[in-house]
């Protein structure tokens, strides 16, 4: 009898390593880039979004198919909210515009390949407002590790707390690169903090890590 119950039990956990991964409603499984999650409309955006929070859907691939407009007034939150961002995501040029609406994501990282391209080819504009966290920027409120390449934010970025930056609110590790700024304003409350706010251009706040090669700005190119 223990011995049928030992192997019912390991069936089980061998499905359970087996087991597929989430397929979006195209057919893709995120494993790879030619099987990258495809995001082409605000449902498949927040859908998405909503998967992060599984253990399954880390070190996934994305990709934006279509440019996307976050419709205002609404509940969004940004894409990591509770949970480090660790997959890859490519823009593929699109752009993503928010009308006062809180950042793309939260806080990003890929501990297991620091080097890794987190987030690339990705242009956001509009108007984000953070009421709730300490930091926000254009693509992410904090980068840990990974790379953010080629990203443009394009608006107004504005929070009644300390730290906002054009691509980055706060840098502890990673690396910014190609980036740009374009046309863009950046707000942040200067007596926050012991009486001290810290707007940036690329980011507010470095700890580590490293940006080359980005520019900003007064209008496009």
């Amino acid at each position: 009898m223990r011995q049928k119950l030992l192997a019912a039990v390991m069936a089980v956990l061998m499905l359970c390593g087996t087991a597929a991964a989430y397929t979006d409603s195209y057919g893709n499984d995120g494993l790879t880039w030619d099987t990258a999650y495809q995001i082409k409309t605000y449902e498949d955006l927040t859908t998405l979004k909503g998967r992060q929070i599984l253990s399954e859907s880390r070190g996934r691939f994305y990709k934006l198919e279509a440019d996307i407009v976050i419709p205002a007034p609404t509940q969004w939150e940004s894409w990591s909210n509770n949970w480090e961002f660790n997959g890859h995501f490519d823009g593929q040029n699109h752009t993503i515009t928010f009308n006062d609406n809180e950042f793309l994501f939260r806080s990003v990282s890929i501990p297991q390949y620091s080097d890794e391209t987190a987030i690339k080819n990705l242009n956001v504009r509009g108007t984000l407002t953070n009421q709730f966290y300490s930091g926000i920027g254009g693509i992410a409120q904090t980068l840990n590790s990974g790379t953010i390449d080629n990203c443009t934010f394009t608006g107004t970025i504005r929070t009644p707390t300390s730290t906002a930056g054009g691509i980055v609110g706060k840098m502890g590790g990673g690396t910014i690169k190609n980036c740009k700024l374009v046309n863009a304003t950046v707000k942040a409350n200067p007596f926050y903090v012991n009486g001290k706010g810290y707007p940036g251009g690329m980011v507010a706040r470095m700890a580590g890590g490293t940006i080359e090669n980005c520019t900003v700005l007064d209008s496009a190119p």
